[in-house]
């Protein structure tokens, strides 16, 4: 029986382009604002 192959979704790619995103943003976010990191974080 063939498995289940999730990179192959292109829901997948999306996703972890945009947790690669969010983490490049977080790291730019200035230390009075990580409130605004945290919850980009929990996405």
């Amino acid at each position: 029986m063939p498995q289940f192959a999730p990179h192959r979704l292109d829901a997948y790619h999306a996703a972890l382009d945009l947790a690669v995103r969010a983490d490049r943003l977080t790291r730019r976010i200035p230390r009075g604002h990580r409130a605004l990191a945290a919850q980009l974080c929990r996405c």
